[in-house]
């Protein structure tokens, strides 16, 4: 620590968020579940938990123009929880924070029911 600080206290961390929120390693999730399609269709789950992602961050402004305090409380979970889990656990994944995809996925609804407002308006 004290002979690289800036790598222990910013660059380690930003790579742990960053890896927090990739999908989980094959070899950390070998769940075998036929009626879900896994682990053949484990790309599909992969790939809509990014979606779900880049959904709730572009549906953010609207959100929060619909619900500030919600959509508040909810940020402020995400980021805590982000923060968290990128200093503590020695090897982050996004295991850690599947606990937050519903509210993702309400930060989306949010959003939408924002933007279906404005085109009734107009």
């Amino acid at each position: 620590r004290a002979h690289r600080p800036f790598r222990h206290f910013v660059s380690l961390p930003a790579r742990r968020l960053i890896e927090l929120w990739r999908p989980v390693p094959d070899y950390d999730f070998p769940m075998k579940v036929p009626a879900l399609g896994l682990p053949a269709g484990r790309k599909v789950f992969d790939w809509l938990g990014q979606i779900l992602l880049l959904g709730a961050l572009l549906a953010l402004p609207f959100a929060y123009r619909k619900e500030r305090a919600l959509t508040t409380i909810i940020v402020a979970m995400v980021l805590l929880r982000s923060a968290a889990m990128a200093w503590l656990p020695p090897s982050p994944n996004q295991r850690y924070v599947v606990e937050l995809f519903p509210l993702l996925a309400v930060i989306v609804g949010l959003g939408s029911a924002r933007l279906g407002e404005r085109r009734e308006r107009s």
